[in-house]
């Protein structure tokens, strides 16, 4: 009975994403926020083809890893996105912390390589032990620094008496969540094993719960863009 709650649950978030990009792409905040949208587009498109050949299957088990790689590219492109629509108010606080989200990714990078040489190479699931230790490693620590990056432009912004546009503060705060969430399933995904299956399904249950709110919540508080926002493009030939 509570396996079939998760999978309907899951099957509602995927759609409840899908209702999300479609909402940003029909306030074209694609003109402004790429990256973001490009989040939207590969976090739908990951979680419905999950879904589709089977949560606990080998194929949906080798794209939840493969696709780790994956968000931890788009993670912090999308944390630097969240505040282009305030760039000419943050531009300099963003300048400051873009340096610690660059060095945070390389370290990061470097690390995954060098520990993933200590791990025995074996295969579950369809994929070997080393390939999921490096995309979770990678994951982790995207997901870990695009939150210290998005929480210090936020933070900075917001004691400095910053005026940011509601769609902003909206995005900061989705992202602050998803990011947190994200180091949150790390951990999950490897001690979640340790579990008994029903507590497992309990705690999955909740988490996918409060994803169906979060996103609920940034459906009802998007905005349109204003006017006279648009985006580089647009500008050079205006």
């Amino acid at each position: 009975m509570l396996d079939q709650i998760v999978r309907w649950m899951q099957i509602i978030g995927t759609f409840m994403e899908f209702l999300l990009l479609l909402r940003m792409l029909i306030l074209r905040f694609q003109r402004v926020y790429l990256f973001l949208t490009l989040y939207a587009v590969i976090n739908f498109l990951v979680d419905a083809s999950i879904i589709l050949v089977g949560t606990e299957s080998d194929p949906g088990n080798r794209i939840f890893f493969y696709s780790r790689f994956l968000f931890a590219v788009v993670y912090p492109l999308a944390a630097w996105d969240v505040f282009e629509e305030a760039k000419a108010q943050v531009s300099k606080i963003r300048r400051i912390h873009l340096p610690r989200l660059v060095s945070g990714m390389f370290i990061t990078f470097l690390l995954g390589i060098a520990t993933s040489f200590g791990i025995e190479d074996q295969y579950f699931k369809g994929t070997s032990t080393s390939t999921d230790f490096m995309g979770l490693f990678l994951w982790l620590g995207a997901a870990s620094t695009s939150l210290l990056f998005t929480w210090n432009v936020f933070r900075t912004s917001r004691k400095g008496d910053v005026l940011l546009p509601s769609n902003t503060s909206v995005w900061a705060v989705f992202f602050l969540i998803t990011f947190a969430r994200a180091v949150i399933d790390c951990g999950f995904d490897v001690a979640g094993g340790l579990l008994p299956h029903g507590a497992f399904q309990v705690i999955n249950a909740i988490l996918l719960l409060f994803d169906l709110s979060l996103i609920t919540w940034c459906l009802v508080r998007l905005k349109p863009l204003s006017p006279d926002v648009t985006s580089a493009p647009e500008k050079a030939r205006s």
